[in-house]
């Protein structure tokens, strides 16, 4: 599949249009380290959130981060403000705006369509191999998460998440 050379000479930052499998072939040879990639969701107005939680993974020494948006627009306002921060794009699964639009979703019908492009995404980085930390922005990391997850006894499971994991908005899944 072709890689998106476009993407690779800015850097490795994109934007990565992640509903193709040129695009996401090219996130992960760009943005993943060692074979992990540490995710978190954003629109527009959530960018400031992406790009402190950025912060906060470089300061633990994890560089390979990249923000989920809900649209390539977002990831260019994001570029534009902040030259180093990953990002790529997805429309999740399609369905959701028009089932959460009436009454369920009310304000946040767009938040479910992004919520679900976080899941497509995992599965889709799983599909090629790639370990995924999907953060919520609203978080604040102490320490560097990735020590606890490689020991025992968390090195033994597939998959981590918190304990309200049957919800979509999922805080924090590897």
């Amino acid at each position: 599949s072709a890689v998106n050379t476009s993407s690779i000479l800015l850097g490795g930052i994109g934007p990565f249009d992640l509903d193709s499998r040129s695009g996401l072939r090219a996130a992960v040879a760009a943005r993943a380290v060692r074979g992990e990639i540490a995710t978190f969701t954003s629109n527009v107005l959530g960018l400031t959130a992406a790009a402190n939680m950025a912060l906060q993974l470089r300061r633990h020494g994890i560089l390979q981060h990249m923000v989920l948006a809900d649209a390539r627009e977002t990831c260019d306002v994001g570029a534009s403000r902040w030259s180093w921060l990953g990002c790529g794009w997805s429309a999740g699964l399609p369905g959701f705006e028009a089932k959460y639009s009436a009454g369920v979703g009310g304000s946040t019908t767009h938040l479910w369509s992004l919520w679900s492009a976080k899941w497509l995404l995992v599965a889709r980085l799983t599909e090629l191999r790639v370990n995924v930390l999907a953060l919520d922005t609203d978080m604040m990391l102490q320490a560097n998460p990735y020590p606890l997850l490689r020991s025992p006894p968390m090195n033994r499971f597939q998959m981590v998440i918190v304990p309200e994991g049957s919800r979509v908005n999922l805080g924090f899944l590897y």
